[in-house]
């Protein structure tokens, strides 16, 4: 996997290439204490439906599996954006990410985490919708 600077992860994105940004020191407050740690505050992960369907999804998150920030789905060519306010770190990476749509003339659905993680962990929108709809 790549390690690139943040101002460059628009064209990482648009190409649905794998990267994380350069590691450094985040704070961490779990069970109430402070934890520093070194992580990267982005990263992608290409989620595989099965070996004979091949990648089903393209996820770019912030900050941590529990917010992924923009979304490729393979079997319906489509790009979710997650919408939902969080910390001002996390909101320039969705405007890099913006700008980098716009200059490419590319458009995404807007989305919120619960959608975004549902759609992860079911491997595809369509199995996430039959899912709900069950």
């Amino acid at each position: 996997m790549k390690t690139v600077a943040i101002k460059n992860i628009g064209e990482y994105i648009i190409n649905r290439d794998d990267f994380h940004t350069v590691p450094r020191t985040i704070e961490n407050y779990g069970n109430n204490r402070r934890i520093k740690e070194n992580a990267s505050s982005m990263f992608t992960r290409t989620h595989h439906e099965n070996v004979d369907s091949g990648a089903s999804l393209y996820i770019v998150y912030s900050y941590g599996y529990h917010f992924p920030i923009v979304m490729y789905d393979y079997t319906c060519e489509r790009w979710y954006m997650n919408m939902d306010k969080n910390s001002p770190s996390t909101n320039k990476h969705r405007t890099l990410i913006q700008q980098s749509f716009a200059k490419h003339y590319m458009s995404a659905i807007a989305s919120d985490t619960e959608e975004m993680s549902g759609i992860d962990n079911h491997g595809s929108t369509a199995h996430w919708v039959m899912h709900k709809a069950s």
